[in-house]
């Protein structure tokens, strides 16, 4: 098996250090040039990526976005993929186990940066001008 991953270059070490097999640059690369076809797409992006996902898609591949699905189900059956959005509605019990995951270096946590909450937009102000990988966090006193 063989792991893709597209992304800005700034962001290109920090998405080798996670373990890709190939890190496509999405400012240089048409990740459709690169790949062939695939069996599997995670896609944080959406919109029109979302028919170019579906391009190197094998038939029975699994199409996984973690935002609304944009596009009607139609196309990904018509190309025989199964298309699925993922959402979750966080609950206590699972929100302890991922902190006792974390507390146990169980599950690593990438956080780029902090700001108490009073600050959140300066917050979103950053996100929107910063390439660096991580988790801006609101943290609250």
């Amino acid at each position: 098996m063989v792991v893709y991953a597209v992304d800005i270059p700034e962001k290109a070490d920090f998405v080798r250090d996670l373990g890709v097999d190939r890190f496509i640059d999405a400012k240089e690369e048409r990740y459709e040039d690169v790949v062939g076809t695939v069996d599997r797409m995670l896609d944080y992006v959406g919109d029109e990526n979302l028919q170019r996902s579906y391009s190197v898609l094998q038939s029975g591949g699994r199409y996984v976005t973690s935002l609304i699905l944009s596009s009607p189900q139609e196309e990904a059956e018509r190309r025989g993929i199964h298309a699925i959005a993922l959402g979750t509605q966080p609950r206590v019990d699972h929100l302890d186990d991922l902190a006792r995951r974390i507390d146990s270096d169980r599950l690593k946590i990438f956080i780029n940066c902090t700001f108490p909450l009073h600050e959140a937009q300066a917050a979103i102000e950053y996100r929107l001008k910063t390439t660096n990988p991580g988790k801006i966090v609101l943290t609250v006193v």
